[in-house]
C-alpha cells in the first residue's frame, strides 16, 4: 500500500478539482445540517406526492392521510438516503482521496459537532489554496 500524497504533491488541476469537490461537500452538509436530513426531505416530498395524488384521484382526505403516513413510514425506514448530516459528510468524504495532512481525517470519526465539521472542511479548502498559491509560485519561478 502506498502511503498517503500530501498537498505539495498534487498537481494544479487535482487540487482544483479536489477544492470544487470539497466546496460540493461543504454546500451539501451545510444544507443537511441546517435545513433537514435528506432521508426525511425525500420522505416529506413524497408523501406529500402521494398525498396530493391519491386526494386527487380518490377525494378522500383520510385514505390520503394514511398513504402519505404510509409512505413516509416506508421511506424513513427503508431509503438509502442518509440519515442525518454526519452520515452524509462520511459518505462524501470516503469518496475524496486521504492526504497526509488532511484536516478531513478527523471528521471520519463517530459522532463530531457540526461548528468542528464545519472549521475542518474550511481549513481543507485554506490548505488547497495555499498549496495551489505556491504550485503557482514555483511554475514561476
Amino acid at each position: 500500500m502506498m502511503p498517503a500524497r500530501d498537498y505539495d504533491q498534487l498537481s494544479s488541476g487535482e487540487l482544483t478539482r479536489r477544492l470544487e469537490d470539497v466546496q460540493d461537500i461543504h454546500k451539501k452538509v451545510t444544507f443537511a445540517a441546517r435545513d433537514g436530513s435528506p432521508r426525511s426531505l425525500q420522505g416529506m416530498s413524497l408523501a406529500a406526492l402521494f398525498m396530493l395524488g391519491i386526494w386527487i384521484l380518490s377525494e378522500n382526505l383520510l385514505l390520503s392521510g394514511a398513504t402519505s403516513l404510509l409512505v413516509y413510514v416506508l421511506v424513513m425506514r427503508y431509503s438509502r438516503v442518509p440519515d442525518d448530516w454526519q452520515e452524509l459528510l462520511d459518505r462524501l468524504l470516503s469518496r475524496l482521496e486521504p492526504l497526509q495532512s488532511s484536516p478531513l481525517r478527523w471528521l471520519r470519526t463517530d459522532h463530531v459537532s457540526w461548528p468542528y465539521a464545519e472549521h475542518r472542511l474550511q481549513q481543507e479548502m485554506d490548505l488547497i489554496l495555499t498549496a495551489l498559491r505556491h504550485s503557482a509560485d514555483r511554475l514561476n519561478a
